[in-house]
This record gives structure tokens, C-alpha cells and sequence, in this order.
């Protein structure tokens, strides 16, 4: 399981053999907030830069989020390889 030490290692292992894509992935999620305060601070308000600051901010996030996933799942795949059968 995801709790046991050998997962949770690998895990940590891989984030850290991926992190430039980590910290890129990071940097364009920053990026697309702060778009998203200036253009939804902005008077008058432009509602159509607002939305495609909002979509950004979704990408960005989608993007993130399936990295850390993907790590996630190579992680998993490779503790399962090591475990002994029982």
C-alpha cells in the first residue's frame, strides 16, 4: 500500500529525480494565479481575460497534478515489482 515505507520512499525518491519538471510545473501554475489576481483586479473588469486567466490557472493545475500522479504510479509499479510474492 501507498503507507508503507518502501512506497512512500520511492515516491519522495522520484520527486526528486523529477524535479526541474516539478519546479517548472510549479512555476507555470504561479504564473497563471498571478495572471489571474492582476487581470480579475483590473478595472474595468474584462470578464473574457478573467475566464481565460481561470482556464489557465485549471491547465496549470491539471498539469501539475497529473505529474505528481504519474510519479504516484511509478512509484507504485516499482515497489510492486520489488515486493516478494507472499
Amino acid at each position: 500500500t501507498l503507507s508503507s515505507s518502501s512506497a512512500a520512499s520511492d515516491v519522495y525518491k522520484r520527486q526528486r529525480e523529477n524535479r526541474p519538471r516539478t519546479v517548472a510545473a510549479l512555476g507555470k501554475l504561479r504564473e497563471a494565479r498571478r495572471q489571474l489576481a492582476s487581470v480579475a483586479s483590473s478595472s474595468p473588469l474584462n470578464e473574457a481575460d478573467v475566464t481565460k486567466a481561470m482556464a489557465d490557472v485549471r491547465d496549470a493545475t491539471d498539469a501539475l497534478q497529473r505529474l505528481m500522479q504519474d510519479l504516484l504510479l511509478e512509484a507504485l509499479r516499482s515497489t510492486n515489482r520489488t515486493r516478494s510474492p507472499s
